[in-house]
């Protein structure tokens, strides 16, 4: 009988998962193809084909209103990013996810269902505005079916605890 109460459970959670990722779908809640402006400030100077670190820096009411966000109340926020640039000014760039990282950019990882540790962008802009800072317009890559993805793996989970 509990199995049957589980499937039904696994199953409402699948349903309400579908209907939550489509509506996201629908209002582009990840801002899929759509350019993020930034600053970035590097510790050394880019080269072609080479990875480079720097911090990403953007105002937090930019990061408000980019993303729809109600409830952010950060003022800047600075993370770390690693560059890998093309003669054309554009790339490639990795963003990491660390304690500091805003939470949206985080759930963004992990809707990604692997290396959630990192955010993955094109880089369709790269443009000196100073001694080591760059503006940059970054496309992130797509994210979709976040919560469908926690669903199935929060059942895979309880599965696993079940046949120990």
């Amino acid at each position: 009988m509990m199995n049957y109460i589980w499937l039904a459970l696994i199953i409402i959670g699948i349903i309400t998962a579908v209907g939550t990722d489509i509506y996201e779908s629908s209002v582009n809640k990840y801002k899929n193809d759509v350019e993020f402006d930034a600053l970035i400030e590097l510790k050394e100077k880019p080269s072609v084909e080479t990875q480079v670190k720097g911090i990403l820096k953007v105002s937090g009411e930019y990061y408000k209103n980019f993303y729809s966000l109600k409830n952010f109340t950060q003022d800047t926020i600075r993370n770390e990013i690693t560059l890998r640039l093309k003669s054309d000014s554009t790339g490639t760039a990795i963003l990491n996810i660390s304690e500091t990282t805003p939470d949206f950019w985080k759930l963004m990882a992990k809707g990604k269902g692997t290396n959630t540790d990192k955010l993955i962008a094109n880089v369709k802009k790269f443009e000196k505005v100073g001694e080591n800072s760059y503006k940059v317009s970054l496309v992130f890559e797509k994210i979709s079916l976040v919560k469908i993805k926690q669903v199935l793996n929060a059942v895979i989970e309880y599965s696993k605890l079940q046949l120990k």
